[in-house]
C-alpha cells in the first residue's frame, strides 16, 4: 500500500538491508511549494461545507451494502461510518467470503470492495459477481494507483476510490451509484 501511494505521488522508496542488523526504508517525495491563497482556501472550505451538507441531506432507505476488505480495522471503521449514514452493512474479509455472502443475502444493493486482497481480490470478485448480477454497482477501494486496472476489465457500473477515503464523498458516490443502478 505504501509503495502505491509513493508511486502515485512520483516518489521513490530506497531500501537498505543488512542481514542480522535490520532494514531501513527511505521514502522520498517531491517537494511542492505551497503558496497560500486566501481566495482558493475559501473556495475549498465552501466546497467542503457544501459536500458535507449534501451528504447529510442525502437520505438512505436502509440499502444493503456488502463491504469487502482484508484489513479488519479499515473494514470496521468504514462499516461504522456507513451504518451511521443509515446503510445496512454486511462485511466480508475477502472476495471468496463476499461471494458466499451474496448467496446468503441475494438482496444486496451495492458492493464496496478493496482491490488487493488475499484469497480473491476485488477484480476477480467483481468478475464472478457480474456473472450473477450484471447491474449491481461496485465501488473499488485501493491504496495503489490502479487507474489503469479497471480500463483493462470492462465491467461497467464501477467507481474507484483511493485510500484514505473521504466518507462524505463515498456517501455521495454510493447515492449516485444506487440511483443509477436502481433505474436500470
Amino acid at each position: 500500500m505504501v509503495y502505491g501511494v509513493v508511486q502515485g505521488h512520483h516518489g521513490v522508496i530506497k531500501v537498505d538491508s543488512t542481514q542480522g542488523k535490520g532494514t531501513v526504508f527511505h521514502v522520498y517525495l517531491p517537494i511542492i511549494e505551497d503558496k497560500p491563497n486566501n481566495a482558493i482556501n475559501q473556495n475549498q472550505n465552501q466546497n467542503q461545507n457544501q459536500n458535507q451538507a449534501q451528504a447529510q441531506q442525502q437520505k438512505t432507505q436502509g440499502e444493503t451494502i456488502i463491504l469487502i476488505d482484508d484489513d479488519h480495522d479499515v473494514r470496521e471503521t468504514t462499516a461504522e461510518v456507513l451504518q451511521s449514514f443509515g446503510y445496512h452493512i454486511i462485511q466480508a474479509q475477502d472476495g471468496l467470503q463476499g461471494l458466499r455472502c451474496f448467496e446468503q443475502h441475494p438482496n444486496i444493493d451495492l458492493a464496496i470492495v478493496d482491490l488487493v486482497m488475499p484469497e480473491m481480490g476485488g477484480i476477480v470478485f467483481a468478475q464472478e459477481l457480474r456473472k450473477q448480477n450484471n447491474y449491481i454497482g461496485i465501488i473499488f477501494l485501493t491504496g495503489y494507483d490502479n487507474s489503469s486496472t479497471l480500463n483493462e476489465h470492462d465491467m461497467g457500473h464501477t467507481i474507484v476510490f483511493n485510500k484514505p477515503i473521504d466518507f462524505d464523498d463515498l456517501h455521495h458516490a454510493i447515492q449516485q451509484m444506487l440511483n443509477r443502478t436502481q433505474s436500470t
